[in-house]
């Protein structure tokens, strides 16, 4: 599992604030991480897989004091169409979505699941 934290947390001299901007999605894309660090002693020269699919997104919701954070899963790649199937959870709730919730969603942590 590759994990991304987007920066959302600014703390200045002063206070801390919220990144409130949005981070689109594209459920259905593949990435490829091979060329992020071609120096990596991992992949240099190897025939390595480094490609992941977007599976988990947590978000936070609230300001910088108090608040919540929501999950949203991709449960099949399979089902519902290029983006797949999707559930949004938060504590006992659980239901499924649309995928354009989700990768509207103001992220904080990404999941991407590594392809073989």
């Amino acid at each position: 599992i590759l994990v991304i934290q987007v920066k959302r947390f600014l703390k200045n001299q002063y206070f801390t604030e919220k990144n409130p901007s949005l981070v689109m999605l594209p459920l259905d894309q593949i990435i490829d991480m091979k060329n992020v660090d071609p120096t990596n002693p991992v992949t240099l020269g190897a025939e390595v897989s480094q490609k992941y699919r977007l599976i988990g997104i947590i978000t936070h919701e609230g300001d910088v004091n108090k608040g919540m954070y929501k999950s949203y899963v991709c449960v099949s790649h399979n089902e519902g169409g290029p983006e797949g199937r999707w559930m949004e959870l938060q504590d006992l709730y659980t239901r499924e979505i649309h995928p354009s919730v989700a990768c509207t969603s103001p992220a904080y942590l990404l999941m991407f699941q590594k392809l073989h």
